[in-house]
């Protein structure tokens, strides 16, 4: 029952927030609506589900691992555009894109720390479902979402929330992938091929960029000096969309090396080589 329940619960939800795209053109005003509207088709889903639960296993299963992420996925993506979007700076399309790619940054982290998590979804397996989706079961060792610690016993599993995540964060990767090619007037490329031809991105590895920082810093080569070591670290970070992390502990890394200047070498390297083929 609350299989057929839920599926023409969610039409509904999908017709409400349809329809105020149409209604409402403010975009905060609109977000806001949203987020309210699937807050409260989620409850509804809730209550439902209490007084008629799931009878077997395979039912409960099909609940929470196709059904209750689909409801709370739509209502976390939301809550996300708003936030996202309210604290974006003012400013020019650059940093308005190099704002919206740290975003993107910040979906592939989580992607990449639930990659184990996130390839058992893609890939349609089943062998764990019945610890992951089904209600009263708490495997640590199996990276359980900390949700299932306070949440309602009956109506929390521990990936439920978990795969609610992970496809919000598809949505986001589509929202943001769009934001930046409207920005850019590139809607008709892919964000692979935009950042390729348009960003100049860091390819060499962060230690790399490291050796750069502290050679920039000790020749001086920047305002004569003045600057520190973390301002040209937090500068070169958002020039090259990279993240060094910690930059002291990269220096330490660097010194304890038998080679210190892997990369400085190359540099040379590489120069006088194309030094050297101009001249034949």
């Amino acid at each position: 029952m609350i299989l057929r329940y839920s599926e023409k619960l969610y039409e509904d939800l999908e017709s409400a927030l349809g329809m105020l795209k149409l209604k409402e053109k403010h975009r905060f005003k609109r977000l806001e609506e949203s987020i309210a509207v699937c807050r409260q088709y989620f409850i509804k889903l809730r209550d439902f589900c209490k007084t008629n639960p799931a009878g077997n296993k395979e039912d409960q299963i099909s609940f929470f691992k196709s059904v209750k992420p689909k409801f709370k996925s739509l209502l976390i993506f939301h809550q996300a555009v708003l936030n996202m979007e309210a604290r974006k700076p003012v400013g020019n399309k650059e940093a308005l894109t190099a704002y919206y790619l740290d975003e993107l940054k910040m979906l592939t982290y989580f992607f990449e720390c639930n990659m184990d998590f996130y390839k058992y979804v893609r890939n349609g397996a089943v062998y764990l479902d019945e610890q992951y989706f089904l209600p009263g079961i708490y495997d640590p060792l199996l990276g359980s979402d900390e949700n299932v610690l306070d949440g309602d016993p009956a109506f929390t599993t521990s990936h439920d929330s978990k795969l609610a995540q992970l496809m919000a964060n598809e949505l986001m990767l589509i929202y943001l992938e769009k934001a930046v090619l409207e920005l850019n007037h590139r809607e008709g490329t892919d964000l692979s091929s935009f950042i390729e031809e348009e960003m100049v991105v860091w390819t060499q590895t962060n230690t790399a960029l490291g050796e750069l920082i502290y050679g920039l810093k000790e020749t001086k080569a920047l305002n004569q000096g003045k600057l520190s070591v973390a301002r040209i670290t937090a500068y070169l970070e958002k020039v090259f969309h990279a993240d060094v992390g910690n930059i002291s502990d990269t220096w330490n890394y660097i010194c304890g090396r038998a080679n210190k200047t892997i990369y400085l070498d190359e540099m040379k390297k590489a120069v006088l080589e194309r030094m050297v083929a101009k001249l034949r």
